[in-house]
């Protein structure tokens, strides 16, 4: 399937926490047409499909111990296994997950076009920002954050007079109690645990087939999953419980009691009703996605040109938190598709 891991690119093992190596992508074939005010080269909307599971930024690389992920031995995040230690995240991190009333970075809101309206009802849409607007705000984002820009023609993420929305919110807590037990396969609990906690609480087709082989059987390498815990940071700030998506900050603390405790039993609608999720208004997000996208640019120049990566933070973070807004966002207009299941997203730069 199109995300499935390759097992023998981009692992990446402590304490060398080297870049890794680059791997190819495809394109979408066919055109967008230009757009007015934006820059005159026209280009396929949101390009190709790196093949996920490289160590290309922006195709998502599930992995190993680094910064800001669980260290193999410590504790499963949200499984609840018994017998280990606690996890083990280094510096710099993100902060701490929101406390009741607190409110997200200003600068993600400046990104969405200025302080966000209420967010719509459950899986309404609503009209996407200026994308000019936002790529504008981007490109002074790239520039403070010590990222190259993107060449004029880069394709926009959406266009004037599209809609955007967010996926229902019980399908991406389902996403996050998938890629949860995933983890914690990484980590050691056995497929009677996670495999038999999906099943109970109805989530088997939320699985892919390579994370259902991966829990069930083993198939594929275990290492190239753990990077997950910054998809699952990126889906805690779309649900309103995340701080901030800092790309110079590694995932935040708070994390793994925050996700659903499989080791004790906790049941999906019990963890629902304790998430505490305020999903966030569907162009902020939006804006981030758009950050991501060119911050993913950045990333690829550097690989191919084998210059040293931009930015403070491992490619992967910006690879994994793109591959989760991706999915989180969805967009109505002439040139959007249907939404994509989690492993057929469009990850390439």
């Amino acid at each position: 399937m199109a995300n499935d891991p390759d097992p023998d690119v981009g692992l990446v093992s402590p304490p060398d926490l080297a870049p890794p190596p680059p791997a190819a992508g495809s394109e979408r074939p066919g055109p967008r047409p230009p757009i007015a005010g934006a820059p005159a080269t026209p280009g396929p909307a949101k390009p190709g499909s790196a093949v996920p599971g490289s160590a290309v930024p922006g195709s998502a690389v599930p992995g190993s111990a680094v910064p800001g992920s669980v260290v193999p031995g410590s504790a499963v995040p949200g499984s609840g296994v018994p017998g280990v230690a606690a996890p083990i995240v280094a510096p710099p991190v993100a902060a701490p997950l929101l406390t009741e009333g607190a409110r997200g970075r200003a600068a993600a809101r400046r990104r969405a076009g200025g302080e966000p309206e209420p967010a719509p009802e459950e899986g309404q849409a609503t009209p996407a920002p200026d994308p000019v607007m936002i790529r504008n705000g981007t490109l002074a984002d790239l520039a403070e954050l010590g990222f190259p820009p993107p060449p004029d023609g880069y394709p926009l993420v959406w266009e004037p007079g599209d809609a955007v929305a967010l996926r229902p919110t019980a399908e991406i807590l389902g996403r996050c109690a998938v890629l949860n037990a995933v983890l914690a396969g990484v980590f050691g609990a056995p497929g009677e645990l996670t495999c038999g906690w999906l099943e109970r609480n109805g989530l088997v087709d939320d699985v892919t087939e390579p994370e259902w082989a991966f829990l069930s059987e083993r198939k594929g390498s275990g290492d190239l999953y753990g990077l997950h815990v910054e998809a699952l940071w990126a889906f805690a700030w779309v649900l309103g419980v995340g701080e901030d998506l800092d790309p110079g900050r590694y995932c935040g603390e708070g994390l793994a009691a925050w996700l659903p405790d499989i080791g004790s039993g906790e049941p999906f609608a019990e963890w629902q009703r304790r998430a505490g999720v305020r999903p966030r208004p569907a162009a902020e997000v939006a804006a981030l996605l758009d950050l991501h996208y060119c911050l993913d640019w950045g990333h690829v120049q550097a690989l191919m040109n084998d210059e040293p990566s931009p930015g403070v933070t491992l490619p992967y973070v910006i690879g994994q938190r793109r591959w989760a807004l991706e999915w989180a966002v969805t967009f109505r207009g002439p040139y959007h598709q249907a939404p994509p299941r989690w492993d057929e997203v469009d990850l390439a730069s």
